[in-house]
């Protein structure tokens, strides 16, 4: 089966544009292949969220023998205008700077609704942004059409193209965020239409389901865990983890606590701050945040909004006046095997986001044997079983989030970490690529 995949975030991030490119390599191929480019100079892979999913998706349903020369459509603001990634085609999508601003803020808008942070007036141009964006990738994905099976698209960002797709091939969304009806005020109608412009609809919790079914939706839904690749898990060198304590300052007989997140205040790095300020005379820890701005905060090919530089200077603020900035330590961008000792050297890994889709970092400190200490309003919240793998707390309570903290780090740390790798089982990408197989099969056919 031949598959197109459609993505806000690419899954390479250039750190040189187009022009920059040529004039470094002079005349390039089109397709460019990555393998004639220097990976960490000239482009690194797309860290965490949608596209950490994904990649592996293709790789193992590639292995499998089920897809093949896939394709790839994805935004890309003076990137190359298609690249070579091993089997992959990836195609970019281009916005002029005007329409470029207006789908910006008009995404903002909507990804706030949907976590309910309020509804923002209705703006016709920017509406008129999102209009156009979704009409741009549409106008690509028209090119594949009859060359490719099935078009598998993610998240918000993207809903009108299922009714433009209409019926020149089949489609499936992945609607990644919460799906929380009572957030969508007069949205929605506009979203439950959408989603039913698509053949099928995946969802990630049992709770998103419920959310669905209670707009009235009518179509094919599937629930469907997130998942990790378990094979970019190998241990980190002794090396990595002896530089990484270095450079954060970990001290002898202290404990670790890690949040792996976005600069972006839905996140709530500050009510891990608020809580590690409550467990400084109780215990001997420091906390560690890694991550910066998301694609939509990068000026190089993305959206160029500033909110996580915003937001990352406000929880340093919040350091200070708490008088924790010397056991706060921001990492922002790690590497990959930064990120591995990370995890290894943590004596629990925090989710504090007031509201999240899921929470991919749960399981990735579950499958490094750490137990988890995870908002409620994380989707990942349903395969948080309390002293078993870890604990939960309500959204913004840092005295919740402190308590559980501290007994995940306790005696009984080493045994919750042990059933978490057990409950990551079953969201390993092994399985999950068997479990998307049979929905675009199903859709397929379905179509046919």
């Amino acid at each position: 089966m031949r598959i197109c995949i459609n993505t806000q975030t690419p899954p390479i991030r250039f750190r040189l544009d187009y022009s920059e490119l040529q004039k470094k390599y002079g005349e390039l191929d089109d397709p460019v292949d990555l393998k004639s480019l220097q990976r960490g100079v000239d482009y690194v892979y797309a860290p965490g969220g949608v596209t950490s999913m994904v990649l592996p998706l293709l790789s193992h349903l590639t292995k499998a023998g089920f897809a093949k020369d896939s394709v790839w459509i994805s935004l890309g603001i003076k990137y190359p205008p298609q690249v070579k990634l091993d089997d992959i085609l990836v195609s970019h999508v281009e916005l002029g700077q005007r329409y470029l601003r207006d789908y910006g803020s008009f995404k903002e808008g909507f990804w706030s609704t949907i976590h309910g942070l309020g509804d923002r007036p209705f703006n016709r141009n920017e509406y008129l942004g999102y209009v156009h964006y979704n009409w741009a990738n549409t106008e690509k994905i028209f090119h594949y059409v009859g060359d490719v099976d099935i078009f598998y698209i993610h998240d918000f960002q993207l809903i009108q193209t299922g009714q433009l797709i209409g019926i020149s091939a089949p489609a499936v969304l992945r609607w990644h965020v919460p799906f929380r009806p009572e957030n969508l005020g007069h949205l929605g109608g506009f979203v439950r239409r959408a989603l039913e412009g698509f053949d099928s609809v995946i969802v990630s919790t049992k709770k998103d389901l419920e959310g669905l079914v209670k707009t009235g939706y009518r179509g094919h839904a599937h629930q469907l865990y997130p998942y990790i690749d378990e094979t970019e898990w190998k241990a980190p060198s002794s090396a990595a983890k002896a530089a990484l304590s270095e450079r954060i300052g970990l001290k002898p007989g202290e404990k670790l606590l890690l949040t792996v997140a976005r600069m972006d205040p839905i996140k709530s790095q500050d009510v891990a701050i608020r809580a590690l300020a409550r467990m400084k005379n109780r215990a001997k820890v420091r906390l560690l945040l890694i991550g910066n701005g998301s694609f939509s905060s990068s000026s190089a090919g993305g959206l160029g909004r500033d909110k996580g530089a915003l937001w990352k200077e406000h929880l340093i603020k919040t350091a200070k006046r708490l008088k924790i900035s010397d056991k706060t330590v921001f990492l922002g961008y790690a590497s990959a095997e930064e990120v591995r000792a990370a995890y290894s050297l943590a004596s629990a890994v925090l989710l504090p986001s007031r509201i999240e889709g899921f929470g991919i970092t749960v399981l990735e400190g579950w499958i490094n044997k750490k137990p988890a200490v995870v908002s409620e309003g994380a989707g990942v919240s349903e395969l948080v079983i309390g002293g078993s793998n870890g604990y939960t707390f309500k959204p913004g309570d840092d005295e919740g989030l402190a308590e559980g903290a501290l007994r995940a780090i306790g005696s009984g740390g080493e045994h919750l970490g042990d059933n978490g790798a057990v409950t990551v089982r079953r969201c390993l990408v092994g399985d999950a690529s068997k479990d998307v197989r049979a929905v675009l099969e199903e859709t397929a056919a379905g179509y046919r």
